[in-house]
């Protein structure tokens, strides 16, 4: 019923005092709703102002090797992270928090739909919604760290739907009492918690990739529908706002006003046509027949040309456009591109999203990945089914030699281009020689572009030189091969050492550092990696050793190398004077901690 306000009202009245088996609870009004909003809202903001020094405190503290480190550790070996998942035994725990989501998300929906019949509030049915909405605050909290505090998850869906179905529960039967909430949004955590555990790769039923993609598509439906639904419940359950009322018209065709005639329109040219309202004038149904035969029309073009948008987007033909405001982007093509070699792309992919590389998920850059074939199967999957790669890597179709596709993506205005090879294939010349033209004909038009050529054979880097691209952008991989081999014989142990610094060797087991404490130094050393950079201008004509020393006391980061007119000398000593392209060589553990030393 309606009060004198205009305001649906349901009111439960009260219980005896003897009797607590249900909560006295007022009725439905949206003077309730708006408070669950004001809440709902002020929590959002309190997290999000949170969120900024915690995210400080753990970039600075807690990933550190000192002090709080242990936390990052613990939260690497329990949660895992973006590139690694939990190690053993915990490797089962996203997948039982997943599991324990999905079916306690059933329930609050399930218990949702019974309190619009009831309209009341049991005492155990609060009890049970207090237990499980603390079960979300903990998954909301355990969220929160993997994802080291980042505002990115603080404004996602999922965060958003936690909020928004924890927030007036708690609230239910104490600070706001009433029955109505927006629990029912939590249906979509049945489709999002079943595409994460088939991602995950758990699979008890053994289903096929049909059956799981019907089954998909199901909670798919459902999610759409019981949000739908719950939404016009509240609407219908509340009635008009005060203020916003709807002021109708006696006419022929009815009570009808701007608003009925807006959803009239919209519901003829749809060609859905409910029946509720229809024109008795000639000149409405003469109206009426233009907007069905426009409808048609309108929507038979228009979904045709999003259709064809799509298409081009799906096949590469679309165009680069920046994530953010400031994004910087690099391009990668080349042979690995066009062959779509899984290998090659996968780890240099690795390293340019690498956010502990970068220096940090704001430095992030996008990826364009630009070639004349289609990609392969296996190399869309795992762009697809990557977060990091689905959200930074970009594919288009076409080729350096083209002005067009160059604007495409952007090439003047790259960060950096790479032009690798396809390592698979026999004819190693011509696989030089196409990269060697790739790169000569994008240096006539950009030629201050940043340029990194990888060729396979290394007689070929002179063919280069002729080509006017300079030796310090050249590298061989077949010289790499034979210079590790020769290090290696002239002294033992060089490939295992460059190895360790290259790749993260993971956490060591406690009880392991326990017995031998000299492991817990040795993997902290192991963690280190090498980072190739250019230092800041207040560093050049200054010999290496003393720049050594600068960086050293100022980062603790040590140089190594460095790389000059394409030769890479190690450790010169006073021998080699740091110059403005001078590329030095770093052993740190991670991008924050030489950020202070190398250019932008």
């Amino acid at each position: 019923m309606y009060n004198s306000t205009g305001v649906a009202s349901y009111s439960v009245a009260p219980f005896a005092a003897e009797s607590d088996e249900i909560y006295a609870v007022e009725g439905a009004s949206w003077t309730a709703i708006w408070d669950q909003v004001v809440y709902i809202i002020g929590t959002q903001s309190a997290v999000l102002a949170l969120s900024y020094p915690l995210r400080w405190w753990y970039q600075h503290f807690a990933k550190t090797r000192t002090g709080l480190g242990k936390l990052h550790l613990l939260k690497n070996k329990v949660l895992g992270d973006a590139y690694n998942p939990p190690v053993w035994p915990y490797a089962y725990f996203p997948i039982i928090l997943a599991i324990a989501n999905f079916f306690l998300s059933a329930v609050t929906v399930y218990f949702w739909v019974v309190k619009t019949y009831r309209q009341t509030v049991d005492t155990w049915m609060l009890n049970i919604e207090y237990t499980i909405s603390t079960f979300f605050m903990l998954h909301y909290l355990v969220n929160m760290v993997k994802n080291e505090f980042s505002l990115g998850y603080v404004v996602n869906i999922d965060s958003g739907i936690d909020l928004w179905t924890i927030v007036p529960v708690l609230m239910q039967g104490s600070v706001i009492n009433t029955w109505l909430s927006w629990s029912y949004i939590r249906v979509y955590c049945l489709y999002r918690y079943f595409k994460r555990l088939m991602a995950i790769g758990y699979n008890p039923f053994e289903m096929t990739d049909v059956t799981e993609q019907i089954i998909s598509s199901g909670l798919k439906f459902l999610t759409m529908t019981i949000i739908l639904s719950g939404t016009m419940f509240i609407f219908e359950v509340l009635g008009p706002i005060k203020g916003f009322e709807d002021q109708s018209i006696s006419t022929g065709m009815g009570d009808i006003s701007f608003f009925s005639m807006f959803y009239f329109m919209l519901t003829t040219i749809s060609t859905v046509g409910y029946g509720d309202l229809s024109p008795v004038t000639m000149l409405g149904r003469c109206l009426t027949f233009i907007c069905v035969l426009n409808g048609v029309v309108f929507f038979s073009v228009e979904s045709g040309r999003v259709l064809e948008l799509q298409r081009r987007e799906d096949s590469g033909e679309g165009r680069y456009k920046p994530r953010r405001k400031h994004s910087r982007h690099v391009v990668i093509c080349g042979g690995a591109v066009e062959n779509s070699v899984v290998n090659i792309l996968s780890s240099i992919l690795e390293e340019l999203t690498n956010p502990s590389v970068c220096g940090g998920e704001e430095f992030v850059p996008d990826v364009v990945l630009l070639g004349s074939r289609e990609l392969s199967p296996a190399l869309r999957t795992l762009i697809r089914e990557h977060g990091t790669y689905k959200k930074a890597v970009y594919t288009l179709r076409g080729t350096a030699f083209e002005d067009a596709d160059t604007e495409r993506c952007r090439l003047k205005d790259a960060k950096m281009l790479f032009i690798l090879p396809n390592m698979n294939t026999e004819r190693s010349d011509k696989e030089d020689r196409y990269g060697i033209l790739l790169a000569s004909t994008v240096l006539k038009v950009h030629v201050n572009i940043p340029l990194r050529l990888v060729l396979l054979r290394p007689e070929n880097r002179r063919l280069a030189s002729y080509f006017n691209i300079p030796r310090t952008d050249c590298y061989a991989l077949n010289e790499f091969k034979a210079n590790m081999l020769a290090q290696s014989v002239r002294c033992p142990g060089t490939a295992t050492l460059l190895l360790g610094l290259a790749h993260y060797p993971g956490d060591v087991d406690p009880q392991l550092i326990a017995i031998n404490p000299w492991i817990k130094e040795f993997n902290s050393g192991a963690c280190h990696q090498v980072h190739g950079a250019l230092l800041q201008e207040n560093y050049c004509n200054l010999p290496f050793s003393e720049v050594c020393q600068q960086v050293y006391l100022q980062t603790g980061a040590l140089l190594v190398a460095c790389q000059t007119s394409g030769r890479v000398m190690t450790n010169p000593g006073c021998a080699c004077n740091i110059g403005k392209n001078t590329v030095v060589f770093l052993v740190a553990e991670s991008m924050l901690q030489i950020i202070s030393v190398i250019q932008a």
